[in-house]
């Protein structure tokens, strides 16, 4: 199928993921062979601008889906703003709540915020210059209990009770754990997370975020050039 063809189909059918997969190939494509109307730069900003569109209409045709919960989270992430860093976490929390398989989607969830940890603590051993002092001053600032040390603790909290409960099998070994310890450690001293203590597992458990679904493809059109 030609990327003119896809593009036409995609207007008249504009949640249908086979076709989606098709145009960012597509682009990928394109980006590859260059274009006579873009820049490089304004290329690589017409496909992020096309991939976090996609991925929002792939959870408007699957909104049970952690994937797509997930693959949305990823693309909001905008190196101008050092507080996007957390920008993913409403979607990444329904990731683990519509997963079928919790161990894995909580696992998931504290490798995001061990990312996300290190990603601020590295910005601080780098050089100052223009771009990097907001991070630096983000870094020194943010709400570490809210953003990171508790909600970390809930999900090992969870993660914990379900490796209990299925004997140890998921995601639930010493070895799989190992890497989160440094965190787990700032996170259990954090007196600001102490409301968790002593709560049952139905009061720790990750509840739905609402997320507004709403969406009109044509005002988002042209999004494949």
């Amino acid at each position: 199928m030609k990327f003119d063809e896809i593009k036409e189909r995609l207007k008249h059918d504009p949640f249908n993921t086979a076709l989606m997969g098709l145009a960012e190939t597509g682009l990928r494509l394109k980006s590859r062979t260059g274009s006579d109307r873009m820049t490089a730069d304004e290329f690589s900003r017409l496909r992020k601008a096309v991939n976090k569109d996609f991925a929002f209409r792939r959870i408007v045709a699957a909104p049970f889906s952690e994937d797509n919960w997930n693959s949305y989270g990823r693309q909001q992430f905008d190196f101008a703003h050092p507080e996007s860093v957390f920008w993913s976490d409403p979607y990444y929390q329904n990731g683990v709540v519509y997963s079928g398989d919790q161990n894995r989607a909580l696992f998931g969830y504290l490798g995001k915020k061990v990312h996300q940890l290190s990603m601020l603590e590295d910005v601080m051993n780098q050089a100052d210059h223009p771009e990097i002092l907001p991070w630096k001053q983000y870094a020194a600032s943010f709400d570490r209990s809210q953003l990171l040390n508790c909600p970390f603790l809930r999900a090992y909290r969870l993660l914990e009770a379900s490796c209990a409960q299925n004997q140890g099998r998921g995601y639930c070994s010493d070895e799989d754990l190992a890497p989160f310890a440094p965190q787990l450690e700032l996170a259990q001293a954090d007196k600001s997370c102490g409301y968790l203590e002593g709560q049952s597992l139905q009061e720790l458990a990750f509840k739905p975020v609402e997320i507004d679904l709403s969406y009109d493809p044509q005002e988002h059109w042209p999004g494949v050039e």
